[in-house]
């Protein structure tokens, strides 16, 4: 019985650090040398436009005139604040999984 116990935590050693080799090599950083992959916004508070554009060339453009006051929806109407608050939480949120596969690359979007 003890000669299973002791290869059960042999194994599970030669486990644990194989997985630990496997986590420290894998490639990181691949996305920190693209341009443009960094583009979520650490503090909404200094946003104070927003762009929006579709692919059929209709846009709407967000601004704030000032701190504590409802944003301007192209600068005729007032936007709704929780609207405004879902853009600037999601902006927060933003991260980028991975690059792009080479195949799709002709069908991204380029700014």
């Amino acid at each position: 019985m003890h000669s299973n116990l002791r290869i059960l935590y042999v194994l599970i050693f030669i486990t644990a650090v194989t997985g630990a080799v496997w986590f420290y090599t894998q490639p990181s950083g691949q996305l920190a040398s693209i341009e443009g992959t960094d583009f979520a916004v650490e503090d909404t508070s200094k946003v104070d436009k927003i762009f929006i554009a579709d692919m059929d060339g209709k846009s709407v453009t967000l601004t704030r005139p000032e701190q504590g006051k409802l944003w301007d929806l192209n600068g005729r109407f007032k936007a709704r604040e929780d609207a405004v608050n879902l853009l600037l939480k999601t902006f927060t949120r933003a991260a980028i999984q991975g690059p792009v596969a080479e195949a799709a690359e002709p069908n991204v979007v380029r700014l």
